[in-house]
C-alpha cells in the first residue's frame, strides 16, 4: 500500500516538474502579442484582377477586416492591395494600412469571374502553403469587381463577409446544394482524377449578394455559368444527401410541393471504349403544399399516382439536363469519371471530360417516397 502511494506521488511531481519546464519554455519563446486594437481581422478576402494582356497583369486582392477600438467598440474597412503577383499585394496594402493583418479568421474567399476564368491556381498556390489561412472557409465566384463587392454595406451585418458566410451555409436547405464549397474543398478537388469544381455563382441585386447558379471549372479555369434551374438538377445529380423542391404544377390552382432529401448511387459497367453509367437516386420527403391531388394522406391509390408523376418529372428534368452538359458544357461536373477511374484504373491518362461527353451513355432512374404529408389539406 506504502508502494503505491509513494508511486502515485512519484507521478504528481513528475507531472508538476513537466508543466514548470513546458511554462518557462512557452513564455521564453519570444512569442510577440498584440492588442486586438491593433489588428485587422478579415471577414472576407477577395481576388480580382485590374489589368491583364499577354504580358503584363495586376492581381487586385481586398480584404474585409474588422478594427476595434479601446472602448470595446468595433466596425468595418476594406483595404484593397494591387501588385504584378498575390503575395505583393500585402506589400501594397500594408503601405496605407496603419494595423497588422492576421489570417486564420476568415470566413470567405471571394474569385471575381475575371480571375476564375484567368486561373485560380495562383490564389491555390499561395493559400496551400500558408498554416495560418483557414481553409474551410466558404469560396464562391462574384460576376463583378470584388472591391464593389466588399463595399457592400448591408443593415444587421457588420461586414458582407457574415453576410456571405451565412448565405453559403444555408443555401443546403431548399436547392441541392452541398456543403463542399470550402478552401479545402478545392485542394482535393483541383487536380485530382475524374473531379470537377463547381462554386456558387453570385451577383449584385438591389445591392444585396444572391446566388444565381453555379460556375463550374475545367481543372482551375472557370469555363461556363449555370442558371439555378440546371444548378438545382446537377447538384441532385452529382451530390449525395442533399435536399431540395420539386414542384408539380397544372394551373395556377393546381400543384404540389414536394421537399425530399437525395440518396445517390452511380453504377458504371465499360464495353469496348464505351462506359455506361446507372445513376439511382432515392428521394424521400414531405408533402409540403396540395391543391392538385385529393386524398393524398390517406389513399394508397393517390400516394402512387403522386409518386409515379414525380418520378418520371425528375427523371426528365436529369435527362435533359445531361443532354446539355455532354452536348454543351463537355465537362463531366457529374464526376462519373471518378467512379470510372475508381473501378477500371486511375492514371491512365483518359480525358474524363471527352470520355463522358462523347463515349457515355448515361441513365437515370429516380425513385420517389412520401415521408409525411403533413396535417392533410385545408
Amino acid at each position: 500500500m506504502k508502494n503505491s502511494n509513494a508511486k502515485v506521488k512519484l507521478i504528481k511531481l513528475s507531472f508538476i516538474f513537466i508543466l514548470c519546464i513546458g511554462i518557462y519554455i512557452y513564455f521564453r519563446s519570444n512569442i510577440s502579442y498584440l492588442p486586438v486594437e491593433d489588428l485587422y481581422i478579415p471577414s472576407a478576402i477577395g481576388v480580382d484582377i485590374t489589368k491583364f494582356s499577354q504580358n503584363n497583369i495586376e492581381y487586385q486582392a481586398g480584404i474585409s477586416a474588422y478594427l476595434f477600438s479601446q472602448d470595446g467598440t468595433g466596425k468595418s474597412t476594406v483595404q484593397i492591395g494591387k501588385a504584378a503577383t498575390l503575395p505583393q499585394t500585402r506589400q501594397s496594402r500594408q503601405l496605407h494600412s496603419d494595423h497588422k493583418f492576421i489570417l486564420g479568421l476568415e470566413k470567405v474567399d471571394i474569385f471575381s469571374e475575371d480571375f476564375a476564368k484567368y486561373g485560380i491556381n495562383p490564389f491555390i498556390n499561395g493559400t496551400f502553403q500558408n498554416s495560418n489561412i483557414n481553409d474551410t472557409s466558404n469560396t464562391c465566384v462574384f460576376d463583378g469587381k470584388i472591391e464593389e463587392l466588399l463595399n457592400i454595406n448591408l443593415e444587421s451585418y457588420p461586414s458582407v463577409g457574415d453576410f456571405l458566410e451565412g448565405l453559403l451555409k444555408r443555401s443546403t436547405d431548399y436547392n441541392f446544394f452541398s456543403d463542399n464549397y470550402k478552401l479545402m474543398d478545392i485542394y482535393v478537388r483541383l487536380d485530382a482524377e475524374g473531379r470537377t469544381v463547381v462554386l456558387p455563382y453570385i451577383t449584385l441585386k438591389e445591392k444585396e449578394p444572391r446566388i444565381i447558379g453555379m460556375a463550374l471549372f475545367n481543372k482551375d479555369k472557370m469555363v461556363k455559368t449555370l442558371n439555378i434551374q440546371d444548378t438545382r438538377i446537377m447538384n441532385l445529380l452529382r451530390e449525395n444527401n442533399v435536399r431540395g423542391m420539386f414542384s408539380l404544377k397544372y394551373s395556377p390552382k393546381e400543384y404540389i410541393d414536394y421537399y425530399p432529401t437525395s440518396k445517390r448511387k452511380v453504377k458504371c459497367t465499360k464495353v469496348g471504349d464505351k462506359y455506361k453509367f446507372l445513376i439511382e437516386l432515392d428521394l424521400m420527403g414531405d408533402i409540403v403544399s396540395n391543391t392538385l391531388i385529393p386524398d393524398i394522406s390517406h389513399n394508397e391509390e393517390m400516394r402512387n399516382k403522386f409518386q409515379d408523376a414525380m418520378s418520371k418529372y425528375v427523371e426528365a428534368s436529369c435527362n435533359k439536363f445531361i443532354e446539355k452538359m455532354q452536348k454543351d458544357y463537355k465537362i463531366d461536373c457529374l464526376e462519373l469519371g471518378r467512379i470510372a477511374a475508381s473501378k477500371y484504373g486511375r492514371r491512365s491518362g483518359v480525358d474524363w471530360n471527352k470520355v463522358i461527353s462523347e463515349q457515355s451513355n448515361i441513365d437515370v432512374k429516380v425513385k420517389v417516397k412520401i415521408n409525411s404529408t403533413g396535417r392533410g389539406a385545408y
